[in-house]
């Protein structure tokens, strides 16, 4: 049963499911960044769980968001070398991604996807050359302008990174069952609402 969002209850928060895939463990980072006020985020809970102890329903989901926070941790704490033999980092793999999906790539277009500074690309690309994974070649047509291809390596992780997702993507599935759509809907509306509110509250600098 999806979750119904009361407008004018919880300011901000649209409802709406754009089909998008949503990177939910940027939420949780953020969460881990900001230590979000508990007493701020009792109105949403207490309107998507429609539970008569609101109070306690938020502590629970709280509880709830932590514990997946410290398991996603975890995952993304210790570096991995998706068989290159070469240990990668969250961020490192997820650029090695980004080129594989978009080979000769130039920085701003990087940046752009990856949502971070031009500068951070470029620190970012010539660690990845240092580890072999990418080729920085000058365009023809510019020669200001850096491009980015995987290496033979490169292409090596990003395939095995592709896989992985691909696993945790049938294992989640399966642990859904025939819920999995509903339940993925749900999530992805609940999560819209409580970025939409912690994005205010950063802009507003609510701190606990």
């Amino acid at each position: 049963m999806a979750f119904e969002v009361n407008h004018q209850d919880v300011k901000g928060c649209s409802g709406a499911i754009d089909g998008a895939a949503f990177p939910i463990i940027s939420y949780f980072d953020f969460l881990r960044r900001y230590d979000a006020n508990p007493l701020a985020l009792y109105g949403l809970v207490a309107i998507l769980t429609g539970m008569t102890d609101a109070r306690s329903s938020f502590e629970k989901v709280l509880e709830l968001m932590h514990l997946a926070s410290e398991r996603m941790s975890e995952i993304d704490g210790s570096p991995w070398d998706f068989g290159t033999g070469v240990p990668m980092h969250r961020a490192e793999i997820h650029t090695v991604r980004a080129i594989g999906e978009n080979p000769g790539i130039n920085v701003t277009r990087l940046a752009g996807i990856l949502n971070v500074t031009k500068g951070a690309v470029s620190q970012m690309a010539a660690r990845l050359a240092k580890k072999g994974m990418i080729v920085k070649a000058r365009s023809g047509g510019n020669a200001r302008e850096v491009r980015m291809d995987l290496t033979a390596l490169g292409r090596r992780g990003f395939r095995t990174h592709q896989e992985f997702h691909e696993r945790m993507f049938t294992a989640v599935k399966a642990w859904f069952g025939p819920r999995f759509e509903s339940r993925m809907t749900d999530f992805q509306s609940v999560m819209k609402d409580l970025d939409g509110i912690l994005e205010d509250f950063a802009r507003k600098g609510v701190r606990p």
